[in-house]
């Protein structure tokens, strides 16, 4: 028997359901308890499937008892974000602690839900946006697993406060400004933003068609974000965004001659010492392996976040189309130059936010998003792993960007930093 089989890496997880050291039904169960337990608390599951789950986990049992084929994450739960809609073969219910969702829209499951469940993955429930007007009224603050009286951070800020507490193994979200990134850094897991193109995007939010949209993973180690990048990435005909791009694999990456650029101050909002020194100690840990670090602030760096405070007065509707079209030139603009930069390297190493996480209600550690919006900007894939801690025990991620395309560049920084400083801990609650 497992000990603590809800802290295990969904790799793990996967594993031991292979080799019948624990069944799926099992590890569902316990799940299932572990949500019951916490969600009182963190207020971060919006719905669970407790029958189909445990009825899909027996079937999963089924099939390691005759031998069958499997999937490579066979038997493993996950959870995803309420943007991305779930079959209706899979029976939601209002999760303990939680207002009664309203009606979702009618549409088809997302392509990333069903890929992740023609896996072996079983869909344990839907974790709810965060910092979304509409769903913070409803639903009052998600959480914090490691202090309570602390944000998550949004959108994906449900998925990863349930993921942090062991409540789920894997979750799916979507990042258009840092909405996978920002809260993957304040809860202490694992995250890639992947290059645009590379997953179906699904249903960012109603109405909306935002172009910097990604969907990605989440987990507690970057081994677990490449085994379900493998299984979610892909050419979608119901999504022309995406690409026929070959997923790459980040364990061919050498770290040794990597050229790093390294900085710590975008010169928009200066971080706390703390989050500095976690970013350095990052830089550290890749020089050791070999990387050329060299500290050196990207170009205009404002004016990407000027560009960002503009994109969305225009998402308010605001403005004329003759001002959009000079708009998207300058948009055009910093992404050539970003290009031109980036030439000369293979990563960015850089903070995540200025700080962790802040406490509910105070509008001074609100987030801020000056540090993750200028690559969402560029489509550029982003892997964040927790590298540091603060005073208050809060985690510190930091930010790994890859060059164009180059996601596996992305994760095997993140990898080489999370085996140096340690990655996800276990928060005590």
């Amino acid at each position: 028997m497992l000990s603590h089989p809800t802290f295990l890496s969904a790799s793990a997880m996967a594993h031991a359901i292979r080799r019948s050291e624990i069944s799926s039904e099992e590890m569902i169960r316990t799940h299932l308890e572990q949500i019951l337990t916490l969600n009182p608390r963190l207020n971060s599951v919006l719905q669970i499937a407790a029958d189909t789950a445990i009825v899909h986990a027996q079937a999963a049992d089924a099939i390691i008892e005759r031998g069958d084929d499997i999937g490579p994450l066979h038997g493993v739960p996950f959870t995803v974000k309420d943007v991305f809609p779930v079959g209706s073969d899979v029976h939601l219910v209002t999760a303990p602690g939680m207002a009664e969702p309203p009606d979702s829209p009618a549409y088809p499951e997302a392509a990333v839900v069903t890929r992740l469940r023609a896996a072996g993955a079983i869909v344990l429930g839907v974790t709810r946006a965060t910092l979304w007007s509409d769903r913070e009224e409803r639903y009052g603050p998600a959480h914090n697993p490691y202090d309570l009286s602390r944000i998550t951070s949004g959108s994906s800020g449900g998925e990863a406060a349930t993921i942090a507490a062991g409540c789920s193994a894997l979750g799916i979200g979507s990042d258009s400004g840092g909405s996978l990134r920002m809260p993957a850094h304040y809860c202490g897991i694992a995250t890639l933003r992947p290059s645009n193109g590379r997953v179906p995007r699904g249903i960012d939010a109603d109405g909306t068609n935002d172009p910097r949209t990604a969907a990605g993973p989440l987990a507690r180690s970057i081994e677990d974000l490449d085994l379900a990048m493998r299984v979610i990435a892909g050419v979608d005909p119901n999504d022309p965004t995406t690409l026929p791009l070959p997923w790459p694999d980040f364990h061919h990456v050498n770290i040794r001659g990597l050229r790093v650029a390294f900085f710590t101050d975008n010169t928009v909002v200066s971080p706390t010492p703390e989050t500095a020194t976690t970013v350095a100690a990052a830089a550290k840990a890749l020089s050791d392996a070999g990387a050329e670090i060299i500290e050196i602030l990207p170009p205009s760096m404002d004016e990407a976040w000027q560009i960002t405070l503009r994109y969305w007065h225009y998402c308010g509707a605001k403005g004329e189309v003759r001002e959009y079209f000079e708009f998207l030139k300058r948009w055009d603009l910093y992404r050539i130059l970003m290009a031109g930069f980036m030439s000369d390297y293979d990563l960015i190493l850089c903070p995540v936010e200025t700080g962790p996480a802040g406490l509910i209600g105070s509008e001074e550690t609100a987030p801020g998003f000056t540090y993750t919006t200028p690559f969402s900007l560029l489509g550029w894939p982003c892997a964040i792993v927790r590298a540091g801690t603060s005073p208050e025990g809060m985690p510190i991620g930091v930010q790994a960007v890859g060059a164009p395309w180059r996601d596996d560049i992305a994760l095997a920084a993140a990898a080489c930093i999370e085996g140096a400083l340690g990655g996800w801990q276990p928060p005590i609650l």
